[in-house]
Formats: C-alpha cells, structure tokens, sequence
C-alpha cells in the first residue's frame, strides 16, 4: 500500500474498497435488510434468517445477529470484526450506535438509520 507523509502520519493513498453486499440488522424484535440497491425491508426473524442463509451481509456482531435469527452460525461480513482487526487495542462497544461513536461518525438515532448510513458508508 502506498502512503504519504506529508503531515506527519502515514495514510493510504487508495481508500479501501469494501465488496458490495446487502447489511442486515437484527435488532430485539426485528431485522432491517437493505439490499444492494438500497432498498430497506422490516423482516420477521425467520425471513431474515432465509435472507442471510442465501447471502453474505454486513453486520455488526455476527454472533449475536446469527442467534437473534435463530442460525448456528452464518456467513457474514462483520464490520465489529474489522474494527477490532485495524484498532486491535481500541474498545468499541459491540453495536451499531457504538461502532459509530468509536470511528468518530454520527451517531445513529434509531435502527434504520443505522442501517441506511451503514449501507453507505461502508460499501
């Protein structure tokens, strides 16, 4: 990767690109999905697991995502992974709200607009 120096500290000089794929989250009672194009459902649990055995989303904390829809495990791009990957030592508290809050963006109000600025931030 190619950085510059030019105030002191390394940046890259290409931004990471992520793969396009839909973000689903699971919250208490519900999931929200947002597909490729952008479009946001409210799903039932069992049409979000179905969703998220044909995909692979973005979520934050597969683990819990995964047992919120009733799955042993799925497949998915944890964006909670690829926080503790790049800032290993830093905490962050293991939610949409508190991935923000670590990264230094705005601070979603509610679930779907969590979802719709994680969409598009992130792919």
């Amino acid at each position: 990767m190619q950085t510059s120096s030019s105030s002191g500290a390394d940046t890259p000089s290409n931004p990471l690109l992520l793969p396009a794929a839909p973000v689903l989250c699971a919250g208490p009672a519900l999931a929200l999905w947002i597909s490729e194009e952008g479009e946001i459902e409210q799903l039932d649990f069992a049409a979000a697991a179905e969703r998220a055995r044909s995909a692979c989303p973005y979520v934050c904390h597969a683990g819990v995502t995964a047992a919120r829809l009733g799955l042993g495990r799925m497949a998915a791009l944890d964006l909670l992974e690829l926080f503790a990957f790049v800032r290993p030592a830093r905490f962050v508290a293991p939610t949409p709200r508190g991935l923000a809050a670590a990264l230094g963006l705005p601070v979603p109000e509610d679930a779907e607009d969590g979802i719709t600025y994680a969409r598009f931030r992130f792919s």
